[in-house]
């Protein structure tokens, strides 16, 4: 399955751009397909949180943090379908 992405490297690679530029937007690339699986929401069917690691939970609707210490899960009660790991802001100067 090909993604928005991947069309995109596939058209500057058939693009008229000289080879800098298009070096510059496979990094560039490169990089979204990193942030966006970073930020990604994971089905609790695919895969659960590591222990110990708090993540952001969701049932589609609400919002909540959670955590897992051995085999059990806090969370709030609701029906968790996915999570994810939080993304602390950039410290500003």
């Amino acid at each position: 399955m090909t993604t928005d992405i991947d069309d995109l490297a596939i058209r500057i690679d058939e693009a008229n751009v000289s080879a800098a530029i298009r070096e510059d937007v496979h990094d560039l690339l490169a990089e979204l397909r990193s942030l966006r699986e970073a930020n990604r929401w994971v089905s609790v069917g695919e895969k659960l949180p590591e222990e110990r690691t708090r993540v952001l939970v969701t049932n589609g609707d609400d919002f909540a943090v959670a955590f897992r210490v051995g085999e059990r899960y806090y969370w709030p009660q609701m029906r968790v379908t996915h999570w994810k790991l939080p993304t602390p802001p950039e410290p500003t100067p």
